[in-house]
């Protein structure tokens, strides 16, 4: 494999490289990051346990303006220049958990709640200490964007205990072990691959897993999640430029992103002035478009046969299962592979989204049968998958414009 820096970089990658250089230079003219620096002053500590507790965006956000009120009627301090700074600071806070998905919140929620910690805000994001009687420790998730959540903990077991840790969809995940005893594969996770020293990447299934801490084990780590939206939302800007980045996680990088990788692992750390979520997102940004440079190489973007195995017997499963149950996840279950991979390998193989191929599938089907065939069309919509008349019918008008009875007629009268 070429080095990285002998290929001619792709617009992404410029792009990328713009945005680091602008966040710098605001640094440097101003003398402070950009927004304005996080941690010169820490904000008033609000509890959320409740908030975690809650499966309603709505109450979480209500409890959390609520907490925050209640802190800023307890302080009674001039309105100078320091305080609009902390309101800055207080709205970028909001604004970081605001944004988060109900697929970031279960990447910590049941790791808070199993530890007993209540979450405070702070950085851009969570943090919480705990000392009780199972475990002490410290705990930091700050989400970047919606799709994206960097994990910090340094949590020591007084006791042993099951600690259980759950995802709704499958996700890329790149960690860096520090713990004192470091074990650079994780526990029960899919199979990961070692980049550099104590750092693997690995893509995690959905669902739940349980491991087992044994008293006196410490567990010191950091990690960067990124969800499948985040993939799809580049190859929706850069068409073509970054295929396979998902699955470069599953993959050994060259030398050269691995360490650059390491570095930015390294600098991710609580309290660390300058970082903001401007500066975290950029740096996560750098290092999809240098692994998009290796992905999308013309050497390495070879589309495997397995890859068109895969979308054929999707093509497949759908056209026999046109009247049945045809969910993602039914899918991904009948074919024996994850919902993401699923997802992607589709959308890199045809172009479309599963789910519009199987809408275009249905509507096509049904289209043949009202012009071909008498039958009755609440029949007609139970072939293709819907078990509702009305349902069938609004889809259909969506997809074509006018209705599954008028474009009968249509065709009749063109025979």
């Amino acid at each position: 494999m070429r080095p990285l820096l002998s290929r001619p970089a792709s617009p992404t990658l410029c792009f990328i490289f713009c945005r680091i250089r602008l966040a710098y230079r605001i640094h440097l003219v101003c003398g402070h990051p950009f927004p304005p620096d996080l941690h010169s002053k820490p904000l008033p500590s609000v509890a959320i346990e409740r908030n975690l507790r809650s499966q309603c965006p709505e109450d979480r956000h209500r409890a959390t303006d609520e907490s925050i009120k209640g802190a800023n009627e307890n302080e009674s301090l001039p309105k100078s220049a320091q305080s609009r700074q902390d309101e800055t600071r207080c709205a970028m806070t909001d604004h970081a958990i605001d944004s988060e998905s109900r697929e970031i919140q279960t990447l910590y929620r049941p790791q808070v709640e199993q530890l007993g910690m209540e979450l405070h805000h702070r950085s851009g994001g969570l943090e919480g200490h705990v000392d009780g009687d199972i475990c002490r420790g410290r705990f930091q998730a700050n989400p970047v964007g919606p799709y994206c959540l960097i994990i910090w903990h340094d949590i020591t077991f007084l006791r042993e205990m099951d600690f259980s840790e759950y995802a709704m969809t499958d996700y890329a995940c790149l960690i860096l072990d520090e713990s004192p005893a470091a074990n650079p594969v994780p526990y029960e996770v899919q199979p990961c691959t070692l980049q550099e020293d104590n750092m693997v990447s690995l893509v995690q299934q959905a669902g739940s897993v349980t491991n087992r801490m044994p008293a006196g084990s410490r567990s010191r780590t950091r990690s960067i999640c990124i969800l499948p939206d985040y993939f799809m939302e580049l190859e929706n800007q850069w068409p073509g430029q970054v295929k396979g980045l998902f699955d470069a996680f599953c993959q050994p990088w060259p030398s050269d992103i691995a360490l650059a990788a390491l570095t930015a692992m390294s600098k991710l750390s609580p309290g660390r002035p300058g970082q903001t979520e401007f500066l975290i997102k950029a740096h996560i940004d750098l290092l999809m478009a240098m692994l998009a440079q290796v992905s999308s190489a013309p050497e390495q973007s070879h589309e495997s046969s397995h890859d068109r195995d895969l979308v054929q017997q999707i093509k497949t499963h759908i056209k026999s299962h046109l009247g049945g149950d045809l969910s993602i996840d039914q899918i991904a279950q009948s074919l024996y592979v994850g919902r993401t991979r699923l997802c992607l390998t589709f959308r890199r193989q045809t172009g479309t989204s599963l789910a519009r191929y199987i809408r275009e599938q249905r509507m096509d089907q049904a289209r043949l049968l009202l012009s071909s065939t008498t039958e009755d069309i609440a029949r007609i919509g139970r072939r293709v998958g819907y078990t509702r008349p009305s349902s069938f019918s609004a889809a259909f008008t969506r997809e074509t414009g006018i209705a599954p009875i008028t474009w009968r007629e249509h065709c009749n009268r063109v025979d």
